[in-house]
């Protein structure tokens, strides 16, 4: 069951990247993909998703969840501005774990 539910998870996630990496991620054709990923990321709650993933990728997703959970604009402006939010609170997050090794947080903090 568990493979079946991250092979569903990292299905929304690649094509999310898609659409990002494509600039088509506010076109009427890509809500669904993105507000059912939304979705998911809320049912799993973000506390019980783990990312191996670079931090503006991180960063992206949690916005996609944010922005089509909540009645927020869909634009890049709405979008710019929470994405610079969240790569700071991952960071910080980060900075923040004891289980991190010392040469991490030296990496993050350049």
């Amino acid at each position: 069951m568990i493979d079946y539910c991250t092979s569903i998870f990292l299905h929304f996630y690649k094509n999310t990247q898609i659409k990002f990496t494509e600039r088509k991620e506010w076109l009427p054709e890509s809500e669904w993909i993105l507000s059912h990923y939304s979705k998911l990321q809320c049912i799993l709650g973000a506390e019980n998703i783990k990312f191996t993933i670079p931090i503006h990728d991180w960063a992206m997703s949690l916005c996609v969840k944010d922005m089509f959970s909540a009645s927020m604009p869909k634009c890049n402006l709405v979008f710019n501005q929470l994405y610079e939010r969240k790569q700071i609170e991952i960071q910080h997050n980060l900075m923040n774990n004891a289980c991190i090794l010392p040469f991490i947080q030296d990496i993050l903090r350049r």
